[in-house]
């Protein structure tokens, strides 16, 4: 059983090693960063977040709600590049607060051969994640 677990580990850094990186996306959609004013702020957002999108960058902002709080948006990126989330906050007073969102990435795109040349066929790529954030509010913890 050891041997298989040796065996596993190096053939995945094998082909790692062997990579390019052309192919590696590592759950890209979750790098784009959502919200107008987590957007202009960089991503820096995670001193700062005390809203619905909180979920995203730092969960514990959640008990900063004092009443149930939705953002839905929808981006229209380079190349027909398209993201719509929806958030929703919704404060538990004397006990912190949950969140759940919703993220879904979606573009359409044309085949090419290894020429560069249009093959008249088109796929779809996509991307769909959840999150759920339940945080408790450690100064109703405290007796």
């Amino acid at each position: 059983m050891r041997r298989a677990g040796i065996l596993f580990a190096a053939i995945l850094l094998a082909g790692r090693a062997w990579s390019d990186g052309s192919a590696v996306t590592s759950v890209t959609s979750l790098k784009l960063p959502l919200g107008a004013r987590a957007a202009g702020m960089a991503g820096a957002y995670t001193a700062l977040g005390d809203d619905s999108l909180s979920i995203l960058y730092n969960p514990a902002g959640l008990t900063e709600l004092r009443e149930v709080q939705m953002e839905a948006s929808h981006l229209e990126w380079l190349d027909g590049v398209r993201d719509d989330s929806v958030n929703i906050g919704v404060p538990i007073f004397g006990m912190g607060a949950w969140g759940l969102g919703a993220t879904y990435l979606y573009s359409q795109d044309s085949e090419r051969d290894n020429w560069g040349n249009l093959t008249g066929r088109t796929f779809n790529d996509f991307d769909f994640s959840e999150t759920l954030g339940i945080v408790e509010d450690s100064a109703a913890a405290t007796p």
